[in-house]
């Protein structure tokens, strides 16, 4: 096989530039896309983690709704058993009247 003469190797290497040139392009536009893809899901991310505070805030307020419920239906109980106790003691010390 004969050495590749000047000129050649001139235009092999200048093929191989343009091709490099070429596939560093796309690298550039690549990485331009996905850097902006990574910025729209921070941005993404900041909005769920906003939404899920204010869940939280909601489910918080829900549970404390729902004690504060529980606690008067207990006291609603508490008072009617009481209630009924006295009414049973009444009875049974007054001769079956109230």
């Amino acid at each position: 096989m004969p050495a590749a003469t000047t000129e050649e190797v001139l235009e092999s290497a200048t093929k191989t530039v343009a091709e490099t040139e070429r596939v560093a392009a796309a690298t550039l536009g690549q990485l331009q896309d996905q850097g902006s893809q990574l910025e729209r899901a921070e941005t993404r991310i900041g909005e769920t983690e906003e939404t899920v505070r204010e869940a939280k805030s909601v489910l918080r307020l829900m549970a404390y709704r729902i004690f504060k419920e529980k606690l008067r239906l207990w006291l609603v109980v508490l008072f009617l058993f009481s209630v009924d106790v006295l009414l049973a003691y009444r009875l049974a010390t007054n001769k079956g009247r109230i």
